[in-house]
């Protein structure tokens, strides 16, 4: 098995006046594009995970004991290169980096940190570099304080499926 990903980001604002006949002001464009192939080197991946569901104080343990399993088979994460997490319900939550994954994607290395995200929220962390994010012993999880919260996640790294 082989892996290829594309990952696109595309933006494009306008902004118009309000006079009697509306004409552009300003155009705002980004584009982020990256493709990951196959293999351990910078910008390449091997596996790809996606998982959606519910949760309360849910965590993903990404090293030692994260295994999943799916219609391929049972795989691991040896290191992440992209991580995508989207918040699909109606109750906030926390993506936390704790401190056993301290070269995780989340704020500075070797401190525990953690993303707010609001219902409908996502984002997206992109490690092009040949090491991405080890995981070995690494945790990183969703937290919600108090109630059920629903999500959609993708991981893409190196990793084996068996």
């Amino acid at each position: 098995m082989t892996l290829n990903a594309n990952i696109l980001f595309s933006l494009v604002a306008n902004e118009t006046d309000a006079g009697d006949y509306a004409k552009d002001v300003r155009t705002t464009k980004v584009e982020y594009f990256k493709e990951l192939t196959d293999g351990t080197g910078a910008n390449q991946a091997q596996i790809a995970w996606s998982d959606s569901g519910t949760f309360d104080n849910d965590y993903f343990p990404l090293g030692v004991g994260f295994t999943f399993t799916d219609e391929r088979g049972s795989g691991s994460f040896s290191a992440i290169k992209f991580f995508y997490v989207k918040n699909t319900g109606s109750q906030d939550f926390s993506i936390l980096s704790l401190v056993d994954w301290p070269n995780g994607p989340l704020f500075a290395p070797n401190s525990p940190a953690g993303l707010y995200l609001k219902p409908g929220g996502a984002v997206a962390y992109f490690a092009p570099d040949a090491a991405g994010w080890p995981t070995a012993g690494s945790t990183f999880g969703f937290s919600t304080g108090e109630g059920v919260a629903a999500y959609e996640v993708i991981l893409i790294g190196e990793g084996t499926i068996t």
